[in-house]
C-alpha cells in the first residue's frame, strides 16, 4: 500500500510532502514568496522520510536513532495541524462575505493566515535544522566503540529444538480436569473448584472452553464468563445470571448490586451448575464471585477458574521472567515482519479495553479518518481497509469474535491479552496513542499526545481534558467520560477524530461548537441523551463521517446537506424520521443508513437518491401500514419511482429497504405480471427487499451474478424459480418469505405442490436456506409447497430454515415420506414450522426428526408445530428434540 499517508513509523510526514507539494501550485501562487519556502522544505523532509522508512525495518535500533526518529515525527505532526489550518482558513467554503466591509475582513483574515503559515515553516525549517545538526554531534558510533553486541537470538530458529511433548493438543489436560470434575471420590456435598494456572498466550482458555463444551450438557445450568485484569464486577454478574436464567431481565443495566446478587442466588438454588470463570488476576474479584456462587451450590456443582500468574504477567513482570521476555521478543519479530501500513493498524487496537469486541466495520471506518489506509487502482479507501483487518486475522494478530455464518467474514474481533499488552508497550514507546486507564496513566514528560483514549470515567474528566497537554490531540475516543456542564471541546483544535461512547452526562450543549473543530473527519456519537445537532455541524468541510445510530436525534439540520466530502451518514432509523431535500448536493456519500421514508416523502427526494452514484450501502425504512387504496395507489407510485432511482446506482452493493408494517402483500405488477428489466445493478451483492411482493422469482434476477444475500418476499414458488435462484454463482444466503392472502387457493398439483433440488441445480456456494410462510391474519401461509433435497445438492449447505404444511406433503407423498435430509452433507442445523391437521403434522415431524437423528453431521435442530390442545398458557407449543 504504497500511498498510505500515516504510519507509525514516518508519523505525518507523507501526507505533510503531499500538502506541501500542493502549497507550491498554481492555486496558491499569489502568496508571494510561500512556493520557494515550499520547496526548500519539501527537500529536506523528503529526505528524512526515507530515512524513517529505512530505519523502520530495523528491530533494535540505535538509541540515539530511536530518540531522532521520535522528534522528526513529532515535527511532523505540528506541521501537518499547521498546514491544515492554513489551508482551511484559505480554502473556507462557508466563508460568504457580504458587502464591503466583510470582505475586507475576509481578506485581512487570509493575509493573515499565510503570515502565519510563512512563520511556522521558518520556525519548522529551524527546528529540522538543529534536530540534524544535534544528531550528527552526538553520533555515539563515531566516538566510542561499541565493547559487546547484545543482538536477540531469533526465538524461531529454537522452535525447531522443543521439546515434542509440548506440541500436542489439549487432549491431555482436558481430560485430566474432566476426571477431576468428575472424581466422585469428593465430599458430594461441597461446590468443587479447579484451577488453570499459567501465562497468558499458553492455551488456558482453550482447555477450560473444551472442557465446558463436553460437560456442559449434564448440569442443569452452566456460564462462560471473562474477568480480565480491570474487572467491571457488575458487568460480570450481569453476565453470570443472562447465562444461567434465559429469562428477559428488563433494565438490568440500572440494578444494583444486591439486587443482581440476589438473582443469581434465587436462579442457582437446588441446581447443578459448571461454571468456568476465565482471565482472573484480582483475588479480591475471585473472592465475590466465590460467595456469591458457593452460597446455594447444589451436590456435584463445579466452578473451573483460569488465573493468569500475576506475578509473572506480560503487564507485571516484562523483564523480570525470562520466558515472557522471550514471548515478546517472539512478537516483536513478528510484529517487524509486518508492512508499514499494517504496524499502524495493529497499533492503534492499544485502543480498545481488554477483551473488548471490536467492530469490524466501525475500526476500518477510524483506520481511514485517521490516514492509516488510502484508495487504490481497484479498491476504495473501505475496501483496503477491509483488506488489512482480513490480513490481521489471517495473522492470528487479532482474534474472530464473531462470524457471520453467511458470508463466513468477521465481523467482530478482539485481542489476546499478550498481544493487547505488546502493542501498548509498542504503542507507548512511540508515543502513538495514549490511553487513560483506572488508575489514570499520565504521559511521560515532555511527550504530546496525539491520540488520547479515555478507558472508564472519574470525576476529574472535564479538568484533565483541560490541560494545556492535550491542546494538540488530533483523535479523541473514550469509553466513558464524566463532563461538567459547562465544558468545551473548542480546546481540540486541531482534532480529526472523535469518538464518544458511554458518555452519559454529554448534553446537546456540549456539541453546539462543534462547527468550530474545522479539520473533524470523523463523528461517532453513541449515547441517547443526544437529541438534535446543531446547525453548526455545516462548518465542518473535511467530515468524511457522521455516526449516529445510537442517538436520539430526531431531526438533522438543512446544514448537513453542505458536508460535500461526507462519505458515510449513519442515523438512527427509529428516531430520525426527517431527512431533508436536497440530498443530491451530498455526492461522496457511499454509506446511507438508515433513512426513514415518510408514505407522503415527495417523489423528488427518492429521485435525488438516484443522483448519489458513489453510494455502497442504501439502507431505508418506509413508514406505517397500507390500509386504503388510496394509500395502496401512491404506495405504489412511490416505489417505482425508488426504484428507477436504485437502478442508476451503478456501485451499490447493498440495498436493504423494507417497511415498518407489511399489512397486505403490495403488488406492484397489475394481474401478477412479472417485471420485463431488472430492478436493481447488476453490482448488488446483498439484497433485501421487503417494500413490495413479487409474483414469482422474476428470470432478470440470474442476471445479479454478485448476488450473495438474497432476502425477498413472493406470492408463488414453482420449480422454475427454484432454477432460477440457482444459477446465481455465489449466492450464499437465500431467504424467501411466501406471502398468501385467505382467499388463495393450495396447491393440487404433485409437480406444484413438491420442489425438488438436484445436483443440476446449481447453488454451489449456498449456506443458508430459509423458506417462511406469511399469511393475512395468520403467522404462517396457506401451502407452501414441499422441499426435496435430492443426492449432491446444496454441497455447501449449513443452515435450514423451513415451513412444512403437512396436508400437502402427505397428499402428493407415495408410501416413503423423505426430504432428502440425508443429501445434506454439510447441514449443522436445521430448524422448521410444521404446521397442518394433527395426525399429519405428528407424521411429517416424526420422519424428519428420524432423518436428523441419523444424519452422520449429527445436525443440531428445533422444530415448532400449532398446539392443538386448548390451553390458556400459550397459541404454540414450542418441541425441542435437541439444540445447538
Amino acid at each position: 500500500m504504497e500511498g498510505v499517508l500515516v504510519s507509525a513509523a514516518t508519523g505525518a510526514l507523507k501526507p505533510v510532502l503531499e500538502k506541501l507539494s500542493s502549497l507550491a501550485g498554481d492555486e496558491y501562487k499569489r502568496f508571494k514568496g510561500l512556493r520557494r519556502e515550499v520547496q526548500s522544505l519539501s527537500a529536506e523532509l523528503a529526505a528524512m522520510h526515507m530515512f524513517l522508512l529505512k530505519m523502520s525495518e530495523e528491530e533494535n535500533p540505535d538509541v540515539q536513532d530511536k530518540a531522532w526518529m521520535k522528534e522528526v515525527r513529532e515535527l511532523s505532526y505540528d506541521m501537518e495541524d499547521s498546514l491544515d489550518e492554513f489551508r482551511h482558513r484559505v480554502d473556507d467554503k462557508t466563508a460568504n462575505p457580504d458587502g464591503l466591509i466583510d470582505k475586507f475582513k475576509n481578506f485581512l483574515s487570509k493575509a493573515k493566515a499565510r503570515r502565519r503559515v510563512a512563520k511556522a515553516i521558518e520556525d519548522i525549517k529551524v527546528q529540522i535544522k538543529e534536530v540534524g545538526d544535534r544528531n550528527r554531534r552526538y553520533r555515539s558510533n563515531d566516538i566510542f566503540i561499541r565493547t559487546s553486541n547484545n543482538a536477540a537470538v531469533d526465538r524461531r530458529a529454537l522452535e525447531i529444538f522443543e521439546d515434542a511433548s509440548k506440541l500436542v493438543g489439549v487432549d491431555g489436560p482436558k481430560n485430566e480436569l474432566v476426571k477431576l470434575l468428575k472424581n466422585d471420590g469428593w465430599a458430594s456435598s461441597t461446590l468443587k473448584v479447579v484451577s488453570i494456572v499459567g501465562l497468558g498466550g499458553m492455551g488456558k482458555t482453550t482447555v477450560a472452553n473444551q472442557v465446558y463444551l463436553e460437560l456442559k450438557g449434564e448440569y442443569d445450568c452452566h456460564a462462560f464468563v471473562t474477568v480480565s485484569r480491570n474487572p467491571d464486577i457488575m458487568k460480570v454478574l450481569r453476565n453470570i445470571l443472562c447465562q444461567v436464567n434465559n429469562e428477559p431481565h428488563h433494565n438490568i443495566e440500572t440494578w444494583n448490586i444486591q439486587l443482581l446478587i440476589r438473582k443469581i442466588i434465587i436462579s442457582l438454588e437446588h441446581k447443578r451448575y459448571l461454571i468456568v470463570i476465565d482471565n482472573v488476576w484480582d483475588a479480591e474479584a475471585w473472592g465475590t464471585i466465590k460467595c456469591l456462587l458457593a452460597n446455594k451450590a447444589r451436590n456435584g456443582s463445579h466452578i473451573i477458574k483460569e488465573w493468569e500468574k500475576v506475578e509473572t504477567s506480560i503487564g507485571h513482570g516484562l523483564e523480570r521472567d525470562a520466558s515472557v521476555k522471550g514471548m515478546m521478543e517472539i512478537l516483536s519479530l513478528s510484529y517487524f515482519d509486518l508492512p508499514c501500513h499494517l504496524k499502524a493498524c495493529l497499533l492503534y487496537l492499544s485502543i480498545f479495553p481488554e477483551d473488548y469486541p471490536i467492530e469490524k466495520d466501525c475500526l476500518v471506518r477510524r483506520w481511514v479518518a485517521e490516514g492509516f489506509v488510502c484508495a487504490e487502482s481497484t479498491y476504495s479507501m473501505y475496501e483496503s481497509g477491509e483488506r488489512c483487518f482480513n490480513e490481521l486475522v489471517n495473522r492470528s494478530l487479532v482474534l474472530p469474535w464473531n462470524i457471520d455464518y453467511i458470508s463466513g467474514e468477521v465481523q467482530i474481533c478482539c485481542v489476546h491479552d499478550t498481544i493487547l499488552d505488546f502493542i501498548v508497550s509498542k504503542s507507548t514507546e512511540e508515543n502513538f496513542v495514549t490511553v487513560h486507564r483506572v488508575p489514570r496513566q499520565t504521559p511521560p514528560p515532555g511527550n504530546k499526545v496525539r491520540r488520547l483514549i479515555l478507558q472508564g470515567q472519574t470525576e476529574g474528566d472535564a479538568t484533565l481534558l483541560s490541560d494545556q497537554i492535550y491542546s494538540n490531540v488530533q483523535s479523541f475516543i473514550t469509553f466513558g467520560l464524566l463532563l461538567g456542564d459547562s465544558y468545551s471541546f473548542l480546546d481540540f483544535r486541531f482534532i480529526r477524530v472523535l469518538d464518544m461512547k458511554k458518555c452519559q452526562s454529554l448534553e446537546n450543549h456540549h456539541l453546539t461548537n462543534i462547527g468550530e473543530l474545522v479539520l473533524l473527519k470523523y463523528l461517532r456519537v453513541r449515547t441517547r441523551s443526544i437529541t438534535e445537532l446543531p446547525e453548526q455541524i455545516g462548518k465542518l468541510q473535511y467530515l468524511e463521517t457522521l455516526d449516529l445510530p445510537y442517538s436520539n436525534i430526531t431531526k438533522l439540520p438543512a446544514t448537513i446537506l453542505r458536508l460535500e466530502n461526507l462519505v458515510n451518514l449513519r442515523i438512527n432509523r427509529t428516531s430520525c424520521r426527517n431527512m431533508p431535500g436536497g440530498i443530491r448536493s451530498m455526492q461522496a456519500l457511499e454509506v446511507l443508513e438508515t433513512i426513514y421514508v415518510d408514505q407522503e416523502a415527495p417523489v423528488s427526494f427518492l429521485e435525488e437518491i438516484g443522483k448519489l452514484t458513489k453510494l455502497r450501502k442504501l439502507c431505508m425504512l418506509w413508514s406505517g401500514s397500507i390500509q386504503r387504496d388510496l394509500d395502496k395507489a401512491s404506495y405504489k407510485e412511490s416505489v417505482k419511482w425508488m426504484i428507477s432511482s436504485v437502478q442508476r446506482l451503478n456501485n451499490l452493493e447493498t440495498l436493504d429497504a423494507q417497511i415498518e408494517s407489511n399489512g397486505d402483500a403490495i403488488d406492484l405488477e397489475e394481474n401478477n405480471a412479472m417485471p420485463q428489466e431488472p430492478w436493481f445493478p447488476v453490482s448488488v451483492r446483498k439484497l433485501v427487499f421487503g417494500l413490495c411482493c413479487m409474483p414469482r422469482i422474476p428470470s432478470w434476477l440470474k442476471s445479479l451474478i454478485h448476488l450473495q444475500i438474497l432476502d425477498v418476499l413472493v406470492k408463488q414458488l414453482d420449480q422454475e424459480s427454484l432454477c432460477t435462484l440457482g444459477d446465481l454463482p455465489v449466492l450464499a444466503g437465500l431467504s424467501l418469505l411466501i406471502v398468501k392472502s385467505l382467499n388463495s387457493q393450495r396447491p393440487t398439483a404433485a409437480d406444484e405442490a413438491r420442489l425438488k433440488v438436484s445436483c443440476r441445480s446449481g447453488y454451489t456456494s449456498l449456506r443458508h436456506f430459509n423458506i417462511m410462510g406469511a399469511g393475512e391474519g395468520r403467522s404462517i401461509s396457506l401451502g407452501i409447497p414441499m422441499v426435496i433435497f435430492e443426492a449432491g445438492s446444496m454441497p455447501k449447505l449449513e443452515r435450514v430454515r423451513i415451513d412444512v404444511d403437512a396436508d400437502i406433503t402427505i397428499s402428493v407423498t407415495d408410501d416413503r415420506l423423505d426430504f432428502g435430509l440425508q443429501h445434506l452433507s454439510h447441514l449443522t442445523s436445521f430448524n422448521c414450522y410444521v404446521y397442518g391437521s394433527k395426525i399429519n403434522t405428528w407424521r411429517v415431524e416424526a420422519v424428519i426428526r428420524k432423518a436428523l437423528y441419523s444424519h452422520p453431521k449429527a445436525p443440531g435442530f428445533m422444530i415448532d408445530r400449532p398446539c392443538y390442545a386448548r390451553t390458556t398458557s400459550a397459541l404454540n407449543e414450542r418441541v425441542r428434540l435437541r439444540m445447538l
